[in-house]
């Protein structure tokens, strides 16, 4: 019994010292950096900058829209833009329009890799008849890494 006490405390003991020399990965959470909300808006919004990292990153950005008040007409939507720059230059982002016609909820989230000093930029662009109509937007960024 002695024995077999001893062989079990210096195998654990060996274990736990080749363990020590390894660093174990940082368990983190995303960090929300920036928001930005609008409510009741009848009108575009032009390019506004939410956030300019400081450093490269890792972002997460969702977006969510919602049409509050429809028109009626099936020619119109609201779009929301998402700007930023990368290894490869400036990209862009959107594809959570909502029809101007009747009320709903459209959302989407891009994974991004951004460029450190450049701004992430955000927009909402119409097209057609969306005159009547209302729409409220959120907007988070998070940083993954």
């Amino acid at each position: 019994m002695r024995r077999s006490t001893c062989c079990l405390l210096v195998v654990l003991f060996g274990s736990w010292l080749s363990g020590s020399g390894q660093s174990a990965p940082k368990l983190t959470s995303p960090k929300i950096v920036a928001t930005f909300e609008r409510i009741g808006q009848t009108a575009e919004i032009p390019p506004t900058v939410i956030y300019t990292p400081p450093k490269w990153g890792t972002f997460r950005v969702s977006m969510v829209m919602v049409l509050t008040v429809g028109n009626g007409s099936t020619f119109g939507a609201w779009g929301p833009l998402l700007y930023f720059y990368d290894g490869s230059g400036k990209n862009q982002g959107g594809g959570a329009d909502v029809t101007a016609n009747t009320p709903q909820t459209a959302d989407v989230e891009f994974p991004i890799r951004a460029h450190a000093g450049k701004p992430l930029t955000f927009a909402v662009s119409s097209s057609g008849d969306t005159s009547g109509s209302k729409y409220n937007i959120w907007v988070v960024v998070e940083q993954l890494m």
